[in-house]
């Protein structure tokens, strides 16, 4: 214990300007002279991550060694130098990520949206299946904006997320993906308002800042921003929970219906 009770002190050292609070720590080994002490920390701009703590005290309890470990893995995916996005691209990015029917306007004719555990596609086919699904088994489907920052190299961390409400009419074949009757999915499909977690994709503008180059999520998109906890719960449950992509995006819901869907294709 002698260890724990003059880490404290030590700790506050850990503090820069990438973070901006720091919750109590978490003894993971507690060795007398010797104790691992994780300590959570947020970002200036909303990730959580964590250092890692390792000390060793003498009797008088002054610090004999010391070593720090940082979560570098995730600090470095997802960029703490960003700034706020500018109005003009803010505007252009709320519009396009209502992923509508006007979506195609904010749009390069080249750009490609590449979804959490499917390969790249034109916008156009994409908003094309959100429509399909929103005039049958989806109506009450809304797409929602959550802000963005602007990243060092000029590309942008945008916070979306899908809101698709109770099932109400069978899911249609489209696709690579199967036709499924609404008689026969879980009735928690049909209760439930399903939500979404939200989702940090990465966004490529033109100079103008008027139109969308490229955006991109992946399997880890729901993890490593400020806005955890939003899903609803059945999705909640299963969204990522493989960590192979098969259980992301529509994944997640033909994971909820009980219909087995072929491996995603490899990156």
């Amino acid at each position: 214990m002698r260890c724990v009770a003059n880490c404290d002190r030590s700790r506050n050292s850990r503090r820069n300007s990438l973070t901006r609070r720091s919750p109590s720590p978490q003894i993971l080994i507690d060795a007398g002279p010797k104790c691992l002490i994780k300590l959570p920390v947020k970002t200036s701009n909303g990730m959580d991550t964590y250092f890692v703590h390792y000390y060793e005290v003498d009797d008088a309890g002054k610090i004999l060694k010391f070593m720090a470990l940082d979560d570098g893995a995730s600090l470095a995916k997802y960029c703490v130098g960003t700034t706020a996005a500018e109005p003009e691209a803010l505007a252009t990015l709320s519009k396009f990520c209502a992923f509508g029917d006007e979506c195609a306007e904010y749009a390069t004719e080249d750009c490609l949206m590449n979804p959490p555990g499917a390969p790249p596609m034109p916008v156009a086919v994409m908003t094309g299946m959100m429509a399909g699904l929103r005039a049958s088994c989806w109506p009450t489907w809304k797409s929602k904006f959550h802000g963005a920052t602007k990243n060092a190299d000029g590309t942008y961390n945008v916070l979306t997320q899908q809101c698709l409400g109770p099932m109400a009419a069978d899911f249609p074949a489209m696709g690579p993906f199967p036709e499924v009757k609404l008689d026969s999915v879980p009735e928690i499909m049909k209760t439930e308002d399903l939500c979404n977690p939200v989702e940090v994709g990465k966004f490529e503008l033109t100079e103008d800042k008027k139109k969308v180059k490229l955006c991109t999520y992946t399997i880890s998109s729901h993890l490593g921003h400020g806005m955890p906890g939003m899903a609803s719960p059945s999705v909640a449950g299963v969204w990522g929970a493989k960590g192979d992509g098969s259980d992301v995006g529509f994944g997640a819901y033909f994971t909820l219906m009980g219909v087995e869907l072929p491996p995603p294709p490899a990156p």
